[in-house]
């Protein structure tokens, strides 16, 4: 096997990439993109320095053909951002919330509030397409390729990387981060004391009438081991 046909066996994570469209459907636990329907019945909608947050996703997972292993526990996600977008390195409440439910029996309908400012931003639903093969951006990989390989046979992997690797863009689970940048603050190597695990991206969505700033791309990360319920936030612009 070659270097390149080894690296991408070693390297290629599935993901499923949202997709915004379709009609409507009846199920109030079904994905969205814009659009919350669902709480526990002691949570009311959240606010952020005394205004309402903005629905910006309710993810159902068992309508996913991949759920990656930070989120195996889950039935349901719902993600909010405030009117003013939260920085980068925000802690989850900051900003922006995730709520994660491991069952949806309990959820109960989630009125919105008359005085939410939705701004551009509207809803579609959303649906899945599995995506097999998605592979790491050079930030992400360095490390790992350096590690496999004598020096030079790692240079030559390095100077043709983006010819041939390379993450998928779009909102998505699991899979590898789309990176703009750099690798995420929160990695492992840069010791976060929750250990955090990339889990999934909501990139802009022009569609839906939503971007971060400059266009952007935010990341989402899981806390491991006793950590598993800290999540972490990152954004990342051109």
């Amino acid at each position: 096997m070659d270097v390149i046909a080894n690296l991408r066996q070693q390297f290629a994570h599935p993901a499923s990439r949202l997709v915004l469209g379709g009609r409507p459907p009846e199920d109030p636990a079904a994905s969205w993109f814009g659009r919350v329907n669902l709480a526990l019945p002691d949570q009311d909608w959240p606010t952020f320095q005394g205004r309402p947050m903005r629905p910006l996703a309710q993810l159902n997972l068992s309508e996913a053909p991949f759920v990656p292993p930070a989120l195996a526990d889950l039935a349901l996600i719902t993600v909010f951002v405030a009117t003013d977008l939260p920085l980068d390195g925000a802690a989850n409440g900051r900003g922006w919330v995730i709520r994660a439910y491991m069952e949806r029996q309990n959820l109960r309908p989630l009125i919105q509030p008359t005085d939410l400012e939705m701004g551009t931003l509207r809803a579609f639903p959303v649906w899945y397409e599995r995506l097999d093969e998605d592979l790491p951006d050079w930030e992400d990989a360095a490390a790992l390729v350096y590690d496999a390989f004598e020096e030079e046979t790692a240079d030559t992997v390095a100077d043709g990387w983006y010819d041939t690797f390379g993450a998928a863009g779009g909102s998505k689970l699991g899979g590898w981060p789309d990176l703009i940048q750099s690798e995420m603050f929160w990695a492992p190597w840069n010791r976060h004391p929750a250990s955090p695990e990339y889990a999934f991206q909501i990139d802009t969505e022009e569609k839906a009438g939503f971007a971060w700033p400059a266009g952007g791309i935010a990341y989402f990360g899981r806390g491991t081991g006793d950590a598993r319920d800290t999540w972490t936030f990152s954004v990342q612009f051109p």
